[in-house]
C-alpha cells in the first residue's frame, strides 16, 4: 500500500493546488497564500507518512 499510495496522494494534492495557482495572476495575494499552503502541506504530508509508515532502523528500535 505504501509505495503506490504515497505518490498518488501527493500528486492529487499537488495537482489541485497547481490548478488553483494557474488561475491566479502572478502578483495576486491569493497566489502567495497558496504557495505558502503548498509548502506547509508538503511538511504535513511528510509527518503523516512518517507516522503511518514508521521508518525502521537502529534509531527507532
Amino acid at each position: 500500500m505504501h509505495s503506490s499510495y504515497e505518490p498518488l496522494f501527493r500528486l492529487k494534492l499537488k495537482k489541485k493546488l497547481q490548478t488553483r495557482l494557474a488561475a491566479l495572476e502572478e502578483n495576486s495575494p491569493e497566489r502567495a497564500s497558496l504557495l505558502n499552503q503548498e509548502a506547509r502541506l508538503d511538511d504535513m504530508i511528510t509527518m503523516l507518512e512518517w507516522v503511518l509508515f514508521e521508518p525502521s532502523g537502529s534509531y527507532h528500535m
